[in-house]
Parts: C-alpha cells; sequence; structure tokens
C-alpha cells in the first residue's frame, strides 16, 4: 500500500467520527431542549385532565385504605415473622480445597519483560 491510500482510509474513518459524534450531539441537545421537558410537565397535564367524578373516587379508595392500627401491627409482625423464617442457620465450618488451574503462558515466570543480558 501506498502512502496516499493509507492516508485515504484514516480520513474516511476520521470523516465518519466525526459525522457520528456531532449526530449524536444534535440528537442528545433535541431531547433534552423538547423531550425532557414534556415529561417533566406530562404529570401536571394528567392532573388537569382527572374529572371531579374520578378525584371524588380516589377520595373513597383513600378512606377504604384507612385499617386500625391492630390490623396493621398483626400483618407486621407475620412479615417479620416470616422474613426470620427466610435465613436458615449456616455452619461455622469453612472447608477450603485447593482447585487446580490450567497452565497459562500470562502467567509464567519464564517470559519476563526484563531480560538481563
Amino acid at each position: 500500500m501506498d502512502q496516499s491510500s493509507i492516508l485515504q482510509e484514516g480520513g474516511a474513518i476520521t470523516i465518519t467520527g466525526i459525522i457520528v459524534v456531532f449526530t449524536a450531539l444534535a440528537v442528545l441537545s433535541l431531547v433534552f431542549k423538547y423531550v425532557i421537558p414534556f415529561l417533566i410537565t406530562l404529570p401536571e397535564r394528567f392532573k388537569k385532565l382527572r374529572s371531579q367524578e374520578e378525584k371524588e373516587e380516589l377520595l373513597s379508595k383513600k378512606d377504604a385504605r384507612n385499617v386500625p392500627g391492630e390490623v396493621n401491627a398483626v400483618i407486621a409482625a407475620a412479615i417479620h415473622a416470616y422474613l426470620d423464617e427466610l435465613h436458615d442457620e449456616e455452619s461455622t465450618v469453612l472447608t477450603i480445597q485447593q482447585q487446580q488451574k490450567s497452565y497459562s503462558p500470562w502467567s509464567s515466570k519464564i517470559y519476563s519483560t526484563h531480560r538481563l543480558r
């Protein structure tokens, strides 16, 4: 290969990389300018769309969630007891067995980076 063909191949790769980077930056700037503000205001738009009947229905469901404290205490105790049963008791005996490793030239000492001559 001659010098000009190497420069042409490198130039094509460079130009392609620049185009990809600037396209990604343009897309990201559009996302940050238009999509993010739209997503931030989305919950407010849904609140405006709800009718009065839906608001009353939500309030009635909220009242149905009021549970006496005794019931909450029993539920919490049952969950605590269930989670305690999930943990098994482990033995304190450790067994260490040596694993046989296959030879790797990467860890060999005969191929060092410094040769003394």
